[in-house]
């Protein structure tokens, strides 16, 4: 207990003010048409801040990229179980993988933002095959108290093989379902997952 209340009072992660971020234009839910500007903006004004000190303030957004997997025509759904740092997010079904981005990612061979997406999943995920990912769109939800204070890069990851599973078993199970399964849960996943559904399926 004592390294997880260290680790969430040192870890840094990556924020943009909302007022740099929303300066000229100001959208709520998906948007996949000022993908280039945003990114712009994130690079040019985002900064490291400690995460605790940030969860709860709606002036920044923590940058998310947020995972979409693909294998064929299904999608991997998963629930999250009541463990980690987000309670708010416990239970809830998602089509999402979604983690900040930290110091750590500074330096890699790739972009900042893309060395998050490749952390996240290979954090998350055990996958050993091929696959393809690229940027699908944003997502801005100010409905709730975990959108007013994230900001998402939706990624849609296609893989090769249907063989991927979760690291950590006791903090989530997932399963690759259909268009109609999907919806058959969309009522009971987070907000971002139902935005994602809403537009894209």
């Amino acid at each position: 207990m004592e390294n997880k209340e260290k680790k969430e009072h040192t870890e840094k992660v990556l924020v943009v003010s909302r007022e740099k971020l929303f300066e000229d234009i100001f959208f709520e839910g998906f948007n996949s048409h000022k993908t280039k500007y945003y990114l712009e903006r994130i690079r040019k004004y985002s900064i490291f801040m400690k995460r605790f000190l940030v969860e709860n303030d709606p002036n920044y957004k923590q940058i998310i990229p947020y995972l979409i997997i693909k294998f064929k025509n299904k999608y991997f759904m998963f629930q999250r179980f009541p463990v980690g740092v987000e309670n708010r997010l416990f239970y809830k079904y998602s089509i999402g993988i979604g983690g900040h981005i930290n110091e750590e990612d500074i330096n890699k061979p790739h972009d900042l933002i893309n060395s998050g997406l490749k952390r996240e999943f290979n954090e998350e995920l055990i996958y050993n095959g091929k696959l393809s990912y690229k940027i699908i769109g944003l997502l801005n939800d100010d409905f709730d108290e975990v959108g007013k204070v994230h900001f998402g890069i939706v990624y849609l990851i296609e893989i090769e093989s249907s063989d991927i599973e979760f690291r950590e078993k006791s903090k989530m199970k997932g399963k690759l379902v259909n268009k109609e399964d999907l919806l058959k849960y969309k009522n009971k996943m987070e907000r971002w997952s139902q935005i994602i559904i809403t537009n894209l399926l």
